[in-house]
C-alpha cells in the first residue's frame, strides 16, 4: 500500500496533522507509530483522514498489516448521526 501525504493549510497550532492537544505528535520518527495525512473522495465529499502506521512499518515489504477503521458519519448532520 503506497501512501500519499497531503499538504494542510496552516492553522491556528501550525501543528502539520491537525491535532490540537497539548504535547500532540509533530512529526513522524523511524521506529515509532507514525501518521499519513490523507484526502479522498467520498459520495462527492472531500474526506481528510489520517492514517497510523506501526513502528517499523516497510510500504514495500508486501506485508500485510490489520487494519481498524473509525470514522464519523461523513455527511451526516448532527440530528442523524447523533444515535450511532
Amino acid at each position: 500500500m503506497k501512501l500519499t501525504t497531503r499538504t494542510l493549510e496552516p492553522s491556528f497550532n501550525d501543528n502539520k496533522f491537525g491535532f490540537v492537544y497539548a504535547d500532540a505528535l509533530t512529526e513522524n520518527v523511524a521506529g515509532q507509530v507514525n501518521v499519513h495525512p490523507i484526502n479522498y473522495i467520498l459520495n462527492g465529499l472531500k474526506i481528510s483522514a489520517n492514517v497510523y502506521t506501526p513502528a517499523g512499518y516497510d510500504e514495500n515489504s508486501g506485508k500485510l498489516y490489520p487494519a481498524l477503521t473509525v470514522a464519523h458519519p461523513n455527511g451526516g448532520g448532527r440530528f442523524l448521526s447523533r444515535r450511532l
